[in-house]
């Protein structure tokens, strides 16, 4: 059987998603966060964008309804 290896940090992307996105971080949270890994500004850029797409759409349009 072969076994699989990888780094450690390389999950940390993948867990600073999930809990974005599980706990509906804003987008500036999520940023913060990103930079304060040492992810690069592109790959901030991408999570920023997956995980608040929705959130930030739902704050739009409540905003519109509201005003």
């Amino acid at each position: 059987m072969e076994t699989v290896s990888y780094e450690i940090a390389s999950e940390r992307p993948s867990k600073l998603v999930a809990e974005a996105l599980v706990l509906r971080q804003n987008s500036e949270v999520v940023k913060a966060r990103a930079q304060a890994m040492g992810l690069c500004e592109n790959l901030t850029e991408a999570v920023v964008s997956v995980c608040c797409r929705e959130h930030e759409s739902a704050e739009r349009t409540l905003l519109v309804t509201h005003s």
